[in-house]
């Protein structure tokens, strides 16, 4: 998998936060905890995503009112972070797969931080 390969997360509205400036919105850095009892949380692999016709649209569409964010392999595999990315495909999302390794707090901020909006968050509640 190429260090360019872009890896799309869903973010669910309790994962969008208040920014430091009034009426902003950031990515709260619990959007990148791994699943519970796991060394990992779920992406979508881009590779795969367009192979089967997927859009960061139709992944974040897929599970109610969801965003998009994304970050490439490379970024997550690259030194202090050192992550492992696989592909996991699922009977029903071939596009899946995992970002494992241990995410202490300063690495999930650093995700956070870095991570691109691709597909804005619809109906957030009011701030």
């Amino acid at each position: 998998m190429s260090d360019e390969m872009r890896l799309f997360r869903r973010i669910t509205h309790e994962w969008v936060v208040k920014g430091s400036d009034p009426g902003t919105r950031r990515l709260s850095s619990n959007a990148f905890r791994n699943t519970k009892g796991t060394d990992s949380f779920s992406v979508a692999l881009e590779d795969t995503m367009k192979s089967v016709g997927r859009t960061p649209e139709g992944i974040a569409a897929r599970e109610g009112p969801v965003s998009s964010w994304r970050l490439t392999a490379g970024f997550v595999r690259s030194d202090p972070f050192n992550q492992h990315v696989q592909r996991s495909p699922k009977k029903d999302e071939p596009e899946h797969g995992d970002v494992v390794g241990e995410k202490p707090k300063s690495l999930r901020s650093a995700f956070a931080e870095a991570a691109e909006w691709i597909v804005p968050p619809d109906g957030l509640p009011a701030e």
